[in-house]
């Protein structure tokens, strides 16, 4: 992989292919390099005088798999098949009523989308300001209409909490998270209790990846939770504590009545269930 350097754009090339990233995106790019996370599998590339060429700046299209819809992201796609962990136990059906909690940019909204169908619901919660405006504007393209777009975090109560917002590392609650973020602004929470009532619906499966904050959203509601039947799939690297948070989450779902489970190593994460 040659690397070269211009004044607004860093250009990756591989073969006959060649990658533009943005130079504000530079330490993204490099740490991509260095760990040997950069993968072109969802990449779309056209043809730009013989080459095949993916402009990635601020806004680059990747595909989604087995989805007819690609999204919008405003830094490179990270290279972990999150999908297939989300999917590994349960996979939304047609008419499935689904929550995606930390929707981010849509990746997982548009995926479910077109998974559970016209007489479906996907309802998407993304309390970053300005990924919300990149999670509207892909739900626009794909021209779809089984979508609800909700600008609230989850938490254990309804309120209005700091949140960092760092590009680098992901926006987050700022009490899940010990090092000095870019900036902070304040951002309105919800329970997940207070989520459903929001959505007019209790979700048949719930997609969670909100950077240390799941473990809060579970404990605030557990009497609501363990009154229902939801399937859930939980994003569960995040260290809280000193460990992953799937070490907290794997007790806490059992307490409610709910079978536990954490695996897939690529994206490690967390999936419970009545059955």
């Amino acid at each position: 992989m040659k690397v070269s350097y211009g004044l607004s754009t860093i250009r990756l090339t591989q073969t006959e292919q060649e990658f533009w990233f943005d130079v504000c995106d530079a330490l993204k790019v490099v740490d991509l390099l260095e760990t040997n996370q950069f993968s072109a599998q969802r990449v779309i590339l056209k043809k730009k005088s013989g080459r095949k060429v993916a402009d990635l700046r601020r806004g680059g299209l990747y595909l989604i798999p087995d989805c007819p819809y690609d999204v919008k992201l405003p830094v490179p796609a990270e290279s972990a098949d999150f999908f297939s962990g989300y999917y590994f136990k349960y996979t939304p059906k047609v008419g499935d009523v689904v929550f995606d909690v930390g929707a981010y940019c849509g990746e997982m909204t548009l995926s479910m989308a077109h998974k559970v169908g016209p007489t479906g619901r996907v309802i998407s919660f993304e309390p970053d300001p300005d990924n919300f405006r990149w999670l509207q504007e892909n739900v626009e393209r794909a021209g779809l209409k089984n979508v609800t777009l909700i600008p609230r975090g989850l938490w254990n109560e309804t309120t209005v909490l700091r949140f960092a917002v760092d590009a680098n590392v992901g926006s987050h609650v700022s009490l899940t998270h010990q090092f000095k973020a870019t900036r902070e602004i304040e951002v309105p929470v919800v329970s997940f209790e207070e989520a459903c009532r929001l959505a007019g619906a209790v979700p048949n499966f719930v997609k969670m990846d909100i950077e240390g904050a799941e473990v809060e959203a579970i404990q605030g509601a557990k009497e609501f939770i363990r009154a229902h039947d939801i399937r859930f799939a939980i994003a569960s690297y995040h260290q809280r504590d000193g460990g992953k948070t799937c070490a907290i989450l794997e007790p806490l779902f059992r307490e409610l009545g709910y079978q536990a489970e954490t695996g897939y190593a690529a994206h490690l994460t967390t999936w419970a269930s009545k059955r």
